[in-house]
């Protein structure tokens, strides 16, 4: 597949690129395929050939290839300096690309900026994948490369991915900062496998639930055990509200302890989040802001949530007065609830649970109290419709109504009430054997 063109005198020929090549005499792909890549223009410059990318169009190929010879004969300082910025682009790494959007707060482009707590966790995650990808020039960036990180990464190949898409969001903005020409991260595969689907990661009542955070509430912590109490119970407190809300895991983070509001606000676009106020129907609704651009920055706080606020906002009255986060765990925080998480299972001998499938949790309560899957959807800031609880969140033989689950054990008081209870830490500490 190739193209001629006639130009001061001289045939010239465009091509497709070797791999477009051999897919096409493969049969992998369709001739039609394989026109709507791109023309290469292969050039001799200063004894060195080089290669130049064009349109796929075979008109506007064919006038860009013009376009860089008329510049290498009629301007050729110009055309210097075109050079010279084509291989800048081709050399900077993803180091330098990093220093440049760490330094600018990690926006999406120029335009359009993150949450300082967006930043901050986004920050967390492509500082862990710098220690590998600094020095990897962007042109060089292939499937290949991708393959090697993940072998690198093994066996924690869902933070291969986490740190993957961290790169792509900073070669994304780079594009639209024009420092790249393309993000090669774009089209990349997940390497980490997916087990289970969240609802088989979630407690499976309500009497589950509050097993778990009681015991992270009321823990007895070993000497082999980092967390603290109050590490401890930070951690259950965020999974009790994303269970209750239907929160994403990092979601919490970001609210602020601010009083709630005495009135129904008029205009509620510039509510920080964590304000919380009654609509005009009655309704407890908190601002909240949503990660992965989600929609409905609104959640409602049904009765047993703001039974756990109260006992939330006391104890934290009474054991981080100065704090300025509902949910303080900081940027490590999914960390330390999967580690709170794992520690509970075990105790209590229950199945492996994720901090996600608190969100699943939400889901189970209310389809059980009826409601429809589009509708929980838009609660949960989806704009799926409900796909995205039919096949992820929402297990396929729950019972839509019937009044199962409410947030609440049947038979014993709310796990949040142990917050009240302010017990000293138990250390065990290893036996000391005396001299004789």
């Amino acid at each position: 597949m190739k193209l001629t063109f006639a130009h001061a005198g001289t045939e010239r020929t465009l091509a497709k690129h070797n791999d477009v090549m051999r897919q096409l005499k493969a049969g992998v792909i369709t001739n039609e395929l394989a026109a709507q890549k791109p023309w290469l223009f292969r050039l001799v410059v200063e004894g060195k050939q080089r290669t130049f990318t064009l349109s796929s169009k075979d008109k506007e190929a064919v006038r860009e290839a013009k376009d860089i010879l008329n510049g290498q004969t009629q301007q050729p300082t110009g055309f210097a300096a075109f050079l010279a910025e084509k291989d800048a682009k081709r050399s900077i790494t993803i180091g330098e690309l990093a220093t440049d959007w760490l330094a600018a707060g990690l926006p999406f482009r120029k335009t359009e900026s993150r949450t300082p707590e967006a930043a901050d966790r986004l920050r967390a995650t492509i500082n862990r994948a710098l220690a590998w990808w600094a020095t990897v020039p962007v042109a060089t960036i292939t499937a290949n490369t991708l393959e090697d990180f993940a072998g690198h990464r093994k066996p924690a190949l869902r933070s291969a991915d986490l740190e993957m898409a961290a790169v792509s969001s900073l070669c994304q903005w780079a594009v639209f900062t024009a420092r790249i020409s393309a993000n090669p991260l774009a089209k990349r595969p997940t390497f980490a496998k997916v087990g289970q689907h969240c609802h088989e990661a979630c407690p499976d009542d309500d009497e589950t639930l509050h097993k778990l955070l009681a015991y992270l509430f009321d823990p007895i912590v070993d000497i082999h055990h980092k967390e603290t109490l109050t590490l401890s119970r930070l951690a259950a407190g965020t999974l009790a509200f994303c269970a209750l809300t239907g929160l994403r895991p990092g979601e919490p983070a970001a609210l602020l302890r601010v009083p709630p509001l005495a009135e129904t606000p008029r205009h509620t676009r510039d509510l920080e989040p964590g304000t919380i106020f009654r609509d005009r129907a009655g309704a407890l609704r908190m601002k909240v802001a949503r990660l992965k651009r989600g929609q409905n920055p609104f959640v409602t706080l049904h009765p047993a949530a703001e039974s756990f606020l109260s006992a939330w906002r006391s104890w934290l009255a009474a054991n981080l007065p100065d704090a300025k986060y509902l949910f303080p765990l900081g940027t490590d925080d999914q960390t330390t609830l999967n580690r709170a998480l794992n520690r509970a299972s075990a105790a209590l001998k229950l199945p492996h649970f994720k901090p996600h499938a608190m969100r699943a949790f939400y889901v189970k309560v209310r389809r059980s109290q009826g409601e429809d899957d589009a509708t929980i959807s838009g609660e949960l800031g989806q704009t799926t419709n409900g796909e995205l609880i039919r096949s992820v969140y929402g297990d396929p033989q729950d019972l839509i109504g019937g009044q199962l689950f409410d947030w609440l054990p049947e038979d014993t008081a709310p796990a949040w009430d142990l917050l009240a209870i302010q017990k000293p830490v138990v250390i065990q500490l290893p036996a000391i054997e005396h001299a004789a």
